[in-house]
């Protein structure tokens, strides 16, 4: 797959938004400057330009001219919005706990067969419980199309929130086709980071920043080392990292996740996504679980 995205001004104007030493122009230096000559003109002339390598740091101090500080900083009694808070029903909501929708975003991430997709299945329907809609960008199987994604659909989504999640099979313009189809929908499943086409997973936090009224759900793939495929930073970015394994490879029975990180909430407790329960700890899952005949 080809590694340079098409040009779509939305998502160059986001990524220039998040980053303002960032020029349009460096995204597709290949685009003719008569192309999309106001759209790009137009983005040269809201932000700085690209500092040189030594620049001093007074002179970047320039650049902040005109920042209003009353709007910058806060400060004195703020209370906690209870409208922005989310707890899923059952037991996937013992295991995550009670989440904050701002900037709202999990990182997910093993090796193949662990049951990735069986818990984000299991996300989605507890998102579809608590009346959210979910676009489900199942890019690995194909979406309805697939026998394996209907079948998981069957087990684990309540036939009442079918009408909740929609799926789609293909990101035909990769990560624009998300960003053209998020507006309709509360939480975006992207399955898997790497079928977009996106060698990186620079682009996930700019997700979670630029639109933090929405949910985003990425399965990133394993590399041999054990790491997230793109790199670490999905790991610092996301406020909630779910690690899945397969401990057992002839059987799925034992395959369970555990919490890496999950900013305010308890990180002992493990999930089976197979009897959709959660254990206190590894210990317990251990003894419940693996130990068993």
């Amino acid at each position: 797959m080809s590694n340079t995205r098409k040009y779509d001004p939305d998502l160059e104007m986001m990524l220039a938004g998040l980053n303002p030493y960032v020029n349009p122009h460096d995204f597709h230096p290949d685009i003719s400057k008569n192309s999309n000559q106001s759209v790009l003109e137009n983005a040269s002339n809201q932000i700085p330009s690209k500092p040189s390598k030594h620049q001093h740091f007074s002179e970047l101090d320039n650049d902040l001219n005109g920042v209003d500080d009353y709007t910058l900083f806060q400060s004195g009694e703020v209370k906690i919005n209870p409208s922005d808070l989310y707890t899923l029903p059952g037991e996937i909501g013992k295991f995550i706990g009670t989440q904050q929708k701002f900037r709202s975003a999990y990182a997910i991430d093993g090796e193949a067969g662990a049951g990735k997709s069986e818990l984000v299945m299991q996300m989605a329907n507890g998102f579809a419980s608590i009346n959210k809609t979910v676009a489900y960008f199942d890019l690995e199987k194909g979406g309805l199309e697939s026998k394996d994604t209907i079948e998981s659909r069957n087990r684990n989504v309540e036939s009442r929130n079918n009408t909740s999640i929609k799926f789609a099979g293909y990101a035909p313009n990769g990560i624009s086709t998300i960003l053209k189809h998020k507006d309709s929908f509360d939480v975006i499943i992207i399955d898997s980071w790497q079928k977009l086409g996106e060698r990186t997973a620079d682009l996930f936090d700019s997700l979670r920043q630029n639109f933090p009224d929405k949910i985003w759900i990425v399965i990133f793939q394993q590399t041999t080392t054990g790491r997230a495929k793109g790199g670490t930073g999905s790991t610092f970015d996301a406020p909630v990292v779910i690690k899945v394994f397969r401990p057992n490879k002839s059987t799925h029975l034992t395959n369970y996740c555990v919490l890496e990180k999950n900013r305010g909430n308890d990180t002992a407790k493990v999930y089976s996504q197979i009897q959709k329960k959660v254990f206190s700890d590894y210990q317990s899952f251990e003894d419940q679980v693996l130990n068993q005949p």
